[in-house]
């Protein structure tokens, strides 16, 4: 097993459009075909992964897991894929990146005041296969050490999101914005 990477993914499977899963099923039999040494890990909700028989023994499904036991997942997979079309900023990727896990996400709201394409995780264009295939692709032929590094990447730069420098910034833009009456746009994690 030391060759093989796994993907971790994480879905409860109840929404499989809205959360891409359709997309990412639709690209993994040639992913599949082209990786033979990639595994995915399915936390989350059970499903039926609509794939070819010969592939879904490359599927590990957990079912759900306690939110304490997630750390487990995080250390045990390369990289993580999160493929939603539309949602808030998802705790999943704060808790990949919190674990030095690279990512490669779709490009919902808010990601690229998070991450940088190609630096800190791998950005696709949301709904769309072809970026996602592409995506999937660079992360696999990555090295361990370049995984690593952008993990690490990842978790250096979101390490301003600690309390007291993120709620100090949020608090000195709160009350600028309400005694000065201005209404800016800030970066709360530079």
């Amino acid at each position: 097993m030391k060759d093989n990477k796994i993907m971790l993914f994480v879905d409860n499977g109840k929404d499989k459009i809205r959360k891409g899963t359709y997309y990412l099923e639709e690209i993994l039999p040639k992913i599949f075909q082209l990786f033979p040494n990639l595994y995915i890990l399915h936390v989350g909700n059970k499903f039926e992964w609509n794939v070819p028989d010969k592939y879904k023994n490359r599927i590990t499904q957990t079912g759900k897991v306690p939110h304490d036991q997630m750390k487990i997942y995080y250390e045990l997979a390369d990289f993580l894929v999160h493929t939603s079309l539309s949602e808030g900023f998802p705790n999943v990727l704060l808790e990949a990146v919190a674990n030095k896990l690279p990512v490669l996400t779709s490009d919902i709201e808010g990601i690229d005041e998070y991450f940088t394409h190609k630096v800190t995780a791998y950005i696709f264009k949301r709904g769309d296969k072809v970026e996602l295939f592409q995506g999937m692709m660079y992360m696999m032929n990555l090295s361990n050490r370049e995984l690593e590094r952008m993990g690490g990447s990842a978790y250096n730069n979101l390490k301003v999101l600690e309390k007291d420098n993120y709620f100090n910034k949020l608090l000195d833009f709160m009350e600028d914005t309400l005694h000065n009456n201005k209404k800016k746009s800030v970066n709360l994690l530079r």
